[in-house]
């Protein structure tokens, strides 16, 4: 029973004195709301590391101020981190719609380890919402996490799974600062290895003095830092699908660029929906003229 003679030897018999000890602490200190952010940020990011067996450290974990640590992963849980002061700090680079750029690259590499699975359904929807509950932690939103879904998604060339989603546009939670950047890069790659399909191609290869110089040239140029980036082994490996696919892609852009950069951006991305539409107009014609020669 747990009468008067009950005593702290009862039950796993072996008091905790750790656990004893950080309790005081935390009755005498008040706990730092920002620290605890940061301890509960690094525990759902270990777990994620773990669970999808990354290729991570866990001291390489991008904590939301990792100038808090002093590069000592271990004081994370020393006795008295979640009393401490919490320092500012960058984090790992600029910070962008409330992520850095380490913070970023994480997520996405969690988020690509999930679409390589092929998971769908329910444990989709699951493993994004312990995503999503790390990046609020970040501070950051559900919609940015949304949005690198859509963009990997784009990556590996499943476009239409996830049509419904960036058909519902800002209403729908996507972020269209973070789907710009991404989904420029993630246009150009795709229009660059097209023109060079036309290149190889005797019958679509004359259209290619007829494109815009500029245009052609910020393509290859942005495809070029994506493969030093990514390196040509990753890159490879990504589906290459339609010219109509990728037209449709630009489309999109075109419809979130005024609301994620302005003029500038607008006319960037209205280059580069005149060039995936002049591909693929030559494109169904010279389909047209192999069929009609096929026929004879």
């Amino acid at each position: 029973g747990g009468g008067e003679g009950a005593t702290d030897e009862e039950g796993d018999g072996v008091k905790d004195e750790v656990l004893e000890e950080m309790e005081n602490v935390a009755r005498a200190r008040p706990l730092n709301d920002a620290m605890v952010k940061i301890h509960r940020s690094f525990l759902i990011a270990a777990s994620l590391v773990l669970r999808k067996k990354l290729p991570v450290q866990l001291e390489d974990i991008p904590l939301l101020t990792p100038e808090n640590f002093d590069d000592d992963s271990h004081s994370l849980f020393d006795e008295n981190c979640l009393c401490r002061d919490a320092r500012t700090g960058s984090g790992g680079g600029s910070s962008v719609q409330g992520l850095t750029e380490k913070q970023r690259e994480f997520l996405q590499g969690v988020i690509e380890a999930e679409v390589q699975e092929a998971m769908e359904g329910e444990g989709l929807k699951e493993s994004l919402e312990v995503i999503y509950d790390l990046a609020v932690c970040w501070g950051s939103t559900k919609g940015v996490v949304k949005t690198i879904y859509v963009t990997v998604m784009w990556w590996n060339g499943r476009d239409v799974e996830v049509e419904e989603m960036v058909s519902g546009g800002l209403s729908g939670g996507i972020d269209a600062h973070v789907l710009m950047e991404e989904g420029v890069r993630i246009g150009c790659w795709r229009l660059q290895k097209l023109l060079e399909g036309f290149r190889r191609e005797k019958g679509l290869k004359t259209i290619l003095g007829a494109l815009d110089a500029d245009t052609t040239m910020y393509v290859k140029d942005v495809a070029s830092k994506v493969e030093q980036k990514g390196g040509k082994g990753d890159t490879a490996k990504r589906k290459i699908v339609s010219v109509q696919a990728t037209q449709h892609i630009v489309l999109h852009l075109l419809r979130y660029a005024k609301a994620a950069d302005g003029a500038e951006g607008v006319d960037r991305v209205h280059a580069l929906s005149i060039l995936s539409n002049m591909l693929l107009d030559q494109s169904l014609k010279f389909l047209k003229r192999r069929e009609a020669e096929a026929g004879r």
